[in-house]
C-alpha cells in the first residue's frame, strides 16, 4: 500500500526543529471527522451552512488513515482523536456513518461521538447513544 502523503525532508526539519520539542508526548484531537466516501450524497444540499473543504481535500477520511496520518505528522507522538460522523448534508447517510463510527471505540481505542440527528426524540437520541457506546453526541445546525 502506498504511503498516505509524502513526507518531505522539509517537513521532517520543521517538525524536528520547530514542533518535536514543543509539543507534549500525548495529544488529543478534540475534533475529528472521519467518514467514507460511500456515506456521502453526490448531490449536496443547496444552502448547507457548513464548510465543505474537507470532502475536497480527501474522497475520503477512514479511521484508519487518520491514525496514519498522525502517525506521519507526528514522530514519536500519541495523538488520541475524539472521533465522529460528517454527515453534514441531509442526503448524506447518517447511520451507516455512525455505524462506522461506532466501531471505532472498540476496534482502535478511540473515543467517539453519535452524529445527531434533531428529528430523533430524546428517548431515541438517548438509546443511541447508550446502545453505541458513544460518549456523547455531535451537533450540527444542518441536521
Amino acid at each position: 500500500m502506498p504511503p498516505l502523503f509524502e513526507v518531505k525532508a522539509v517537513d521532517r526539519a520543521v517538525y524536528q526543529d520547530q514542533l518535536r520539542s514543543f509539543l507534549p508526548g500525548r495529544l488529543i484531537d478534540i475534533h475529528t471527522h472521519v467518514w467514507l466516501d460511500e456515506f456521502q450524497a453526490r448531490e449536496k444540499d443547496e444552502c448547507l451552512r457548513a464548510v465543505t473543504w474537507p470532502q475536497r481535500v480527501a474522497l475520503d477520511n477512514s479511521i484508519e488513515d487518520l491514525l496514519e496520518a498522525y502517525r506521519l505528522m507526528f514522530p514519536g507522538k500519541s495523538v488520541l482523536p475524539l472521533i465522529f460522523g460528517a454527515a453534514i448534508s441531509l442526503r448524506d447517510d447518517l447511520h451507516a456513518g455512525n455505524d462506522y463510527v461506532r466501531d471505532g471505540p472498540q476496534k482502535y481505542r478511540v473515543p467517539a461521538l453519535i452524529f445527531a440527528d434533531s428529528r430523533w426524540s430524546e428517548t431515541d437520541f438517548e438509546e443511541r447513544i447508550d446502545t453505541g457506546h458513544f460518549l456523547g453526541a455531535k451537533v450540527y445546525l444542518t441536521r
